[in-house]
């Protein structure tokens, strides 16, 4: 079955083939209690970058790309999905919420397919004048990258 609408991560992975060495990682995502929620997502504090799919006879579909901050890894992050199922949720977490009930509704599998980017951190100093590690934020630039392949 080709929807035709959608790029699939094969195609996507074949074109790219460096990144299908990077996204090595999936959450799978289950309605839970009438929320999207994954029960084998490994909790790792990482910046990173997903790619979001649904599968339907072995074929899998991208729907939507992001990344996600290294004080939440890719755990934390479909966990702040939930929020789209409160009248104060953001619009991105309401679209997820409802896309991916409506389309494990209509039979179809989703998970989250995802790069940890261990970020070295670096020496800083802070206001008082005393060095600090912290860890760059330098997954934006990462996240631009990928929307353009």
């Amino acid at each position: 079955m080709e929807l035709d609408i959608c790029l699939t991560l094969e195609k996507f992975f074949t074109d790219n083939p460096r990144l299908s060495s990077l996204f090595t990682n999936t959450c799978d995502l289950q309605n839970i209690n009438n929320t999207i929620k994954s029960t084998n997502c490994t909790p790792k504090e990482t910046q990173g970058l997903y790619i979001l799919t649904i599968s339907k006879n072995n074929i899998d579909y991208i729907v939507k790309l992001g990344s996600f901050a290294e004080s939440q890894g890719m755990y934390k992050r479909i966990m702040s999905f939930g929020g789209g199922n409160y009248e104060t949720g953001s619009a991105t977490n309401k679209w997820f919420q409802k896309f991916i009930k409506k389309a494990i509704e209509k039979g179809y599998t989703s998970k989250f397919t995802y790069y940890n980017n261990n970020q070295e951190k670096i020496k800083v100093e802070n206001i008082d004048g005393d060095k600090i590690e912290i860890t760059p934020y330098v997954i934006r630039p990462l996240e631009t990258e990928l929307f353009k392949k």
